[in-house]
């Protein structure tokens, strides 16, 4: 008897450009890794006042075309 694998399909969208996607395709990054993390879908921006407190924190999910962009901008190399 064959068993069968269950995949769990877990829809996103991305907060930059509204497209939708899922984990299978962060998978399918390559190259797009940051700060020691693996493969990465999201980013944490954090605002801090002159005493290095806290003030705010916003999360973003980011399609794979728009994390690719963002490593991308945050390593320092050219944008298209």
């Amino acid at each position: 008897m064959e068993r069968k694998e269950k995949i769990k399909m877990e829809a996103k969208q991305c907060d930059r450009c509204g497209v939708l996607y899922t984990n299978a395709d962060i998978e399918k990054l390559e190259n797009v890794s940051i700060a020691g993390f693996g493969k990465v879908n999201g980013l944490v921006l954090r605002l801090y006042n002159g005493r290095l407190k806290t003030k705010k924190t916003k999360s973003f999910d980011l399609c794979p075309e728009c994390m690719r962009r963002q490593v991308k901008f945050l390593r320092g190399e050219n944008q298209e």
